[in-house]
């Protein structure tokens, strides 16, 4: 295939992607809006009401640059969940007696790495702000999605104390279940 063929294939692909990542952003923030303030005002249960306020916040977040911030911290958000789905696939093999270090090994690596790298990604983001590396609207920015990289610490930390939990009791199950040795 031809570079400007294959160039040109590739600009339609991103514009494509592009595209689906923005309408699936809209839809989710959509409905994230009407659970969230459709108790406060019916008028935000409303499609239409709910679909401008998403596109506002998503013009907000690429006229500002904050997009850029967000992305980051998008895939950290990603990847807890990834984790959070080898947990509880590991707990359901415990509680079966099947065999989980497949599950449990990979799930302690993402999870760890990805905090560490949430963890990371907070302290640039308050250094640049302290350091004033950041003027205007990346000030801003770095202190919100500082403050989202924080949050998704502390949402992991939670993570880690529930599937602890889900591990003892599974274990104590099993010990329970063990016949007595006599």
């Amino acid at each position: 295939m031809p570079a400007a063929i294959g160039r040109s294939y590739g600009g339609v692909m991103l514009i494509i992607l592009a595209v689906t990542i923005l309408q699936l952003i809209i839809r989710f923030m959509r409905v994230a809006t009407s659970e969230l303030l459709g108790d406060v005002n019916p008028l935000f249960k409303n499609v239409h009401l709910g679909t401008i306020i998403a596109e506002i916040l998503v013009l907000t977040l690429i006229m500002t640059g904050w997009w850029q911030y967000l992305w980051i911290l998008f895939g950290g958000a990603n990847q807890l969940m990834a984790s959070m789905a080898l947990m509880l696939m590991t707990a359901w093999l415990m509680s079966q007696g099947k065999p989980y270090a497949w599950t449990f090994y990979p799930m302690i690596f993402m999870f760890f790495t990805t905090t560490a790298a949430l963890i990371v990604t907070s302290y640039r983001l308050f250094n640049a702000v302290i350091s004033g590396a950041v003027k205007g609207e990346a000030y801003i920015g770095n202190i919100l999605m500082g403050l989202v990289a924080i949050f998704l610490v502390i949402a992991a930390i939670i993570l880690a104390v529930e599937g602890l939990k889900a591990f003892s009791r599974h274990r104590a199950v099993k010990a329970e279940a063990a016949p007595a040795k006599a």
